[in-house]
């Protein structure tokens, strides 16, 4: 697995056009190359109004030691 991608806007309100997920004026969350520790967005379920919304959440799990990010 790898250990970043890479995100841009265009290419996700070209994926998301549809189900009009993508609601940029929520969060910054920066584009290129997502690295982890980095905000990226999330598709996620909003039970409630049983849709689909996107979220930002940082990539990966607090370590054990504080500068540290476990991902995989």
């Amino acid at each position: 697995m790898c250990g970043r991608y890479y995100f841009t806007y265009e290419a996700a309100q070209e994926a998301l056009t549809l189900a009009d997920l993508l609601d940029t004026r929520s969060e910054t969350v920066g584009e290129g190359d997502v690295h982890p520790a980095d905000l990226a967005w999330v598709v996620c379920s909003d039970a409630q109004k049983h849709r689909l919304v996107l979220a930002s959440m940082r990539w990966g799990f607090p370590g054990h030691e504080r500068s540290q990010v476990i991902f995989n």
